[in-house]
């Protein structure tokens, strides 16, 4: 069922946590080590607000990068679950 983002960040339980940030680290140096599991949270249009960073670093959240350019909602869903599968296959 749907939950507020604020309740997501502060009770996810998964290994690695990564908030996509046009100005975080690049995805790949982040998924360079094997992992149990994965929550990439893709943020609204207009990017997230700087509470939300701030509680997303607060709980374990790792800021990361998709591509140099701010993309569409629907295409950074996509580019992230193809980059996060990528990596996974190179390690």
């Amino acid at each position: 069922s749907p939950q507020s983002l604020h309740n997501l960040l502060t009770t996810s339980s998964a290994s690695l946590r990564i908030l996509a940030c046009p100005d975080g680290k690049p995805m790949q140096s982040i998924l360079s080590k094997p992992i149990d599991n994965l929550l990439i949270v893709i943020g609204p249009e207009g990017g997230f607000t700087d509470e939300e960073i701030s509680t997303a670093q607060d709980h374990g959240f790792q800021q990361m990068s998709l591509c140099q350019n701010i993309l569409r909602i629907e295409t950074a869903a996509v580019a992230a679950a193809v980059i996060a599968g990528q990596c996974k296959h190179a390690l």
